[in-house]
């Protein structure tokens, strides 16, 4: 079965992946992050 979408957060960069199985995307903090059916604003999120 496994995990059909999920994202890696690193605030040490200030970055949000998303790996699929067809392309990886990196997303900079303040980005509106398309995942799955949703979508992730990180507009609040803070680098280390």
């Amino acid at each position: 079965m496994g995990v059909p979408v999920y994202a890696h957060i690193d605030p040490g960069s200030g970055t949000l992946t998303v790996p699929s199985a067809s392309r990886r995307s990196t997303y900079p903090f303040g980005d509106t992050v398309p995942l799955g059916d949703w979508t992730i604003d990180t507009s609040k999120f803070r680098s280390r």
